[in-house]
């Protein structure tokens, strides 16, 4: 059985409607052939008109090995193109158009972000490869902040480049004989007015520290570094070295406690390794001249000038060659300093410490001063250099001015600081006493 429905067509001539023979639509129920003899191909069960838009009753489609015919499908107003661009849609071919450019783009603003990313003329493909091109010079890094205060390293160099005039170094020999003849009187007198002595200077040398500190915007607990720095050559001497350990830990404990009461109220873990840094850098290091006169006596003078004699060999030795002869430097951390004066400063020490210090006991040899010479060669620049950096990160010259031509004690002692304990152990090596 078949049902076919009738649809209504617009007389192109009259524009009367009329049934037409035509049907929108079949179902077939049952019989193959009445399938076959109905059903055309290109008729649309749905839309109103033909498939290919003509109403001329023609709908049917070629074979798809057939050529192409060249028509277009007929369009108007109504078409969907016409709700996106309000124009019919133009399909391109292979023929030419005439007046069909694309309109310039242009930028409303230059100066738009749009502008710098669209706007840029990659034409050339060595734009990436001219490597000669001038930069924007970059700012350097900024050193901590509030904390740091308003220091930096920069104003350190330009205070450290000057040179060393004449009256300057007069200034500073004059200076270093009249520190060399106090600690000769001292040592004369006795090692308990020795180990005096060297409280006195390792608790200013450290007070010279701090202050620095301060200056860079620290806050640490000075008054008691400086306490602890003092008491600890004279604990070391009476007690020996088991007076080192307790001396760090009461360091530690009441630096802790300075910020827990309140008597310190700003960056604690900061300030106490500051602090802490003091005691240890100013107050162990320099604490071996005492442990040397608590262990060997009298001879414990004797070993100490030995320390003494080599890294001020040193200081001489950098210092005028590195004047006469410096060219390359040595460290960012000290500019002014040279190859040629660490090499000066070094081969002094050694030769000094051979012909000089072997001449006096506990010494004896010149195996033993030519031993302790290499030994301070290696630690005195580590020292000096040492103390540098910290000046250099604390944005300072100078840590003092207490002894004139030459800064602070400090600025004098940096090198000896660690040259100490390497006379301790070359002396406990030779069991000099």
């Amino acid at each position: 059985m078949v049902r076919k429905a009738r649809r209504s067509a617009v007389d192109k001539q009259s524009g009367s409607k009329h049934d037409s023979d035509d049907y929108e639509g079949i179902t077939v129920i049952g019989g193959e052939g009445a399938m076959d003899e109905v059903v055309r191909p290109g008729r649309s069960v749905f839309a109103a008109d033909n498939a290919d838009g003509d109403l001329d009753g023609d709908d049917s489609l070629p074979h798809w090995t057939a050529p192409p015919t060249g028509a277009t499908r007929a369009t108007d107003a109504s078409d969907s193109w016409s709700t996106i661009t309000g124009a019919q849609p133009r399909w391109r071919d292979d023929r030419a158009v005439e007046n069909d450019e694309v309109a310039a783009f242009e930028f409303a603003d230059d100066d738009s972000p749009a502008h710098d990313f669209f706007g840029y003329d990659d034409g050339s493909p060595d734009t990436f490869l001219e490597l000669d091109d001038e930069l924007d010079e970059q700012p350097a890094l900024v050193p901590l902040d509030s904390r740091r205060g308003t220091g930096s390293s920069a104003r350190a160099a330009a205070g450290t480049t000057g040179a060393v005039t004449r009256d300057d170094m007069l200034l500073r020999v004059a200076t270093g004989v009249a520190l060399g003849v106090a600690a000769l009187i001292t040592f004369r007198i006795g090692p308990k007015a020795a180990v005096v002595l060297i409280a006195l200077a390792l608790g200013l040398a450290v007070a010279e520290f701090y202050a620095a500190t301060r200056r860079a915007g620290y806050q640490p607990a000075a008054l008691l570094g400086i306490v602890a720095t003092a008491a600890m050559p004279l604990a070391i001497y009476w007690r020996g070295l088991d007076a080192m350990p307790l001396v760090l830990f009461l360091t530690i404990a009441f630096s802790l406690i300075w910020f827990l009461i309140g008597v310190g109220n700003e960056s604690p873990l900061l300030n106490v390794g500051v602090t802490v840094l003091g005691v240890i850098y100013v107050g162990t290091l320099g604490s071996f001249a005492a442990l040397m006169l608590s262990v060997w006596g009298d001879d414990g003078i004797g070993i100490l000038l030995g320390a003494i004699v080599a890294a001020v060999a040193y200081d001489v030795g950098g210092l005028v060659i590195g004047r006469a002869a410096g060219r390359s430097p040595l460290s960012a951390a000290s500019p002014n300093k040279t190859v040629e004066g660490l090499v000066g400063g070094m081969a002094l020490c050694v030769v000094v410490s051979t012909v000089i210090v072997s001449m006096w006991e506990p010494w004896g040899t010149w195996k033993h001063g030519f031993v302790l010479g290499l030994f301070a060669a290696i630690a005195a620049p580590i020292g000096d250099l040492s103390e540098s950096l910290i000046k250099r990160d604390l944005g300072v010259k100078d840590m003092g001015s207490l002894l004139p031509g030459h800064g602070g004690l400090l600025d004098r002692f940096d090198a000896l600081l660690f040259v100490l304990p390497i006379t301790y152990e070359v002396a406990r090596l030779f069991d000099l006493a």
